[in-house]
């Protein structure tokens, strides 16, 4: 729980380096498949979004895979991963719907209807479930091959 880590070390937690892994892997994953090309760019534009969309998802995944703090996941903690991006989508939804825009062509309800979106949301979800427990499987799996020094 949040109250049993001391001052300044909830960030420092595995499991924040991993949920902050998954979710950047998720940017990673749909912008390059889905949202890549929809605006064009070139130049610095181009260089930014590569930068923001394909290096640093890529090195923040290295340092995840090599430096992350010591430690073990459970499996809940998939679940409580979810929670920032199931608020993110809800208030996008929200906002889109008073403003008529929306961040994602995936969420936009004026255009897609609200079914396909619900059904959009809960595959979004569902990856990111997923995507969490291989993480943390892992993670797991890493944490059995280390040696036992006594």
């Amino acid at each position: 729980s949040f109250s049993s880590y001391g001052e300044g070390h909830f960030f420092t937690s595995l499991s924040v380096h991993t949920s902050i892994a998954l979710y950047i892997f998720i940017v990673a994953i749909v912008y390059n498949t889905v949202l890549r090309g929809l605006v064009p760019l070139s130049g610095q534009g181009l260089l930014a979004d590569t930068m923001l969309h394909v290096v640093i998802p890529v090195l923040y995944l290295l340092y995840w895979g090599f430096m992350r703090p010591k430690g073990n996941l459970e499996y809940r903690n998939g679940i409580y991963w979810l929670l920032f991006p199931f608020l993110y989508l809800v208030y996008s939804l929200i906002r889109g719907a008073i403003t008529g825009w929306y961040p994602y062509p995936f969420l936009n309800a004026g255009n897609l209807g609200y079914a396909k979106v619900a059904l959009n949301v809960v595959a979004m979800i569902a990856v990111f479930l997923i995507a969490g427990i291989i993480l943390i499987a892992i993670t797991r799996s890493l944490k059995k091959q280390q040696p036992i020094v006594s």
